[in-house]
């Protein structure tokens, strides 16, 4: 799966999905990476996108494609997501209350989804450990806020 690290080599294409998949399989045929694997690799790279899947989905398939789904979505849940979504160009501008609120929205309706669309089941533990995380550290940030608006 380490040939697919390059999953988001087309990250600002429309359909960076499927720009990235051609355009790893352009690169890996130029190496020694074993070709009959290629397939699997553009695959799974293509399959890659979006945030959540349906709920009714069936995890995806190949494997790999799970697996690289399932990484690709952890690492937008925890603490270093948090850290990372302040500094965002859509934070920019916005008040630390105005912050907290976006990021909470976000978390609340996008991520929550992405717990439940987790393929396999060791990401799915991760993403329910990471999402609780996130909570707990925003409802933290909440009752500073509250604390503060009322001894000021």
């Amino acid at each position: 799966m380490e040939a697919a690290a390059w999953h988001d080599i087309r990250k600002g294409d429309p359909n960076h999905g499927v720009a990235g998949a051609k355009e790893a399989k352009k690169i890996l045929e130029r190496t020694d990476f074993p070709a009959e694997k290629i397939p699997v690799v553009v695959d799974a790279i293509a399959q890659h996108v979006g945030l959540y899947r349906p709920p009714e989905a069936t995890p995806l398939e190949p494997l790999e494609a799970a697996v690289l789904w399932d990484a690709d979505k952890l690492s937008k849940l925890g603490a270093q997501a948090l850290a990372a979504s302040m500094g965002m160009d859509t934070m920019v501008g916005l008040n630390l209350d105005q912050r907290r609120r976006t990021i909470l929205e976000f978390t609340q309706g996008v991520l929550a989804r992405t717990v439940e669309s987790m393929n396999t089941l060791p990401a799915r533990e991760l993403a329910e450990t990471r999402y609780r995380e996130m909570a707990i550290f925003l409802e933290a940030w909440e009752r500073e806020e509250e604390l503060e608006r009322r001894d000021s």
